[in-house]
């Protein structure tokens, strides 16, 4: 079974970026439609219990450290992933579990919808992560 996760590039204040992954489709709107924000990356995973553990991995002050000296800190691309070495048994530790679930919990309760009106575009709506 083939699991689908998203990684999606914010802008916070101060011209900060973060990564932020879920498990699930950010809310992105055009006008009123529905739809995915370019922003967006997409990678899979094979075993879908996994998935959570590997968010909360990266979404760790440890990959965030590993992608800043390893990386050109701009784009995030799937060797980054591939490459950050973690041994095979963390992937199914249960507090790693947990915590990732508590993580994505917080993120959709602490989430909020910012609004934007463009000339070109018009009104958009992207669902923004508070990252603290």
């Amino acid at each position: 079974m083939r699991t689908r996760t998203t990684t999606k590039t914010l802008s916070e204040a101060g011209g900060l970026y973060w990564k932020v992954f879920t498990d699930f489709q950010p809310a992105f709107r055009v006008n009123g439609k529905s739809g995915n924000s370019t922003a967006e990356r997409a990678f899979s995973i094979e075993a879908s219990e996994i998935l959570k553990p590997i968010i909360a991995i990266l979404s760790s002050d440890l990959f965030w450290w590993w992608y800043t000296i390893t990386t050109n800190c701009r784009h995030l691309v799937s060797r980054d992933i591939e490459n950050f070495p973690v041994p095979k048994s963390t992937l199914y530790d249960p507090q790693l579990l947990k915590l990732a679930e508590a993580y994505l919990e917080d993120l959709e309760r602490n989430s909020i919808m910012q609004v934007r009106v463009q000339k070109r575009t018009g009104r958009t709506e992207t669902q923004q992560f508070k990252i603290s």
